[in-house]
């Protein structure tokens, strides 16, 4: 269904006051009309915006509603908390946009979108839209392995700035709580049945866990994170890097963030063996990362470990029967080929390449 209201043109959705094809009311629709709306009182004109579900090479959001807004003038992204999740971790996540901002705009080439307005009566936030590929589109699609590599120097760039934020506390690594949660996890799923061959995988978790006395109470750099660093949170477009989503913005592990999107980016093809370093990852990728992160974690800290325990997670979650489809069994083959190679060689610990902060 198609409409307009209030100056507002909305292809392919149910208007206020109207049904959907099904015959029920959209609240959701009407909820982002409200915004919509009280974002065109705050500038002062009815623009004529065209609405949209943000849907775009590889980029991906859930837990909001978030539509793209276009008209003649603006290109904008809502961000609704329709369900009232968490309001005022809602607004600090605005607020932190908008600081993060001003940050990034000191830095080449590295973005922040630009935070236009927000509410928290309507629990919403409008912002500029991020035009480009999400960081595993863009790196399926690489050109060259130069240009491979750069993209991955550039996200280390990214990350590299938002760690810098706030001062590096060192603090004891503690991998048992993550470890019991990854066990419970395939207890669970082995029991009903939903687990695509759990024997191999918990062979793995147990080969991990057996290498928690080598990394136990190593220094774990904590910092501002990201908290949910996958590789649909950075978007390229071909020049600059931009980060999105900082709903968990916190002070966390700098190795979390690190190991999260070098392992989801890196794990978006299949790779020739002789690139493939101990760690299970193409070794260019790694080297190029931590090349662009330019920060020192010192020569002793646990970022194998979480590697290899972010191969095994992402395991566990792809191979339950809600991802059975052909893609889902080609990763499948990647991470169990990846964990021989990271999990096959002992408590090794590589450093990354040591570099002094900028």
């Amino acid at each position: 269904m198609a409409g307009r209201i209030q100056g507002l043109s909305l292809a392919g959705q149910s208007v206020q006051g109207e049904q959907d094809k099904g015959g029920a009311f959209d609240p959701v629709m009407a909820h982002a009309l409200k915004c919509v709306a009280d974002f065109q009182k705050v500038i002062g004109k009815k623009q004529a915006f065209t609405l949209s579900p943000l849907v775009a090479k590889g980029i991906t959001y859930s837990g909001f509603h978030v539509l793209r807004a276009t008209s003649p003038q603006m290109d904008l992204v809502f961000k609704i908390d329709v369900n009232n999740i968490d309001p005022h971790r809602f607004q600090r996540e605005a607020l932190t946009q908008r600081r993060l901002h001003e940050v990034y705009e000191g830095h080449k080439n590295l973005r922040v979108p630009q935070v236009w307005h927000s509410s928290a009566r309507l629990r919403y936030f409008v912002m500029d839209f991020a035009h480009g590929a999400g960081m595993q589109f863009a790196v399926r699609n690489h050109v060259s392995v130069e240009d491979e590599d750069r993209i991955f120097r550039q996200a280390g760039r990214w990350l590299g700035v938002l760690h810098r934020q706030r001062a590096v506390e060192m603090l004891p690594f503690d991998p048992n709580p993550r470890m019991a949660q990854l066990l419970a996890r395939l207890d669970r799923e082995t029991a009903n049945e939903t687990l695509y061959e759990p024997d191999d995988l918990r062979a793995f978790a147990q080969k991990l866990k057996a290498q928690i006395p080598a990394f136990q109470d190593l220094p774990n750099p904590a910092c501002l994170g990201h908290g949910d660093f996958h590789s649909d949170n950075l978007v390229f477009d071909g020049e600059t890097c931009t980060g999105l989503d900082f709903f968990n913005v916190r002070r966390m592990s700098a190795g979390s963030d690190i190991a999260r999107i070098l392992v989801h980016a890196d794990l978006s093809q299949f790779e020739e063996e002789s690139r493939i370093g101990p760690l299970g990852l193409v070794q260019s990728h790694v080297d190029a990362f931590f090349d662009g992160y330019r920060f020192d974690l010192t020569d002793a800290h646990p970022f194998a470990y979480l590697i290899r325990q972010r191969l095994l997670e992402l395991w566990s979650r792809t191979a339950v029967p809600a991802s059975n489809t052909g893609t889902a069994y080609d990763l499948l083959r990647r991470l169990r080929a990846r964990a021989e190679i990271a999990l096959g060689s002992g408590p090794i610990n590589p450093t990354p390449p040591a570099s002094n902060p900028r």
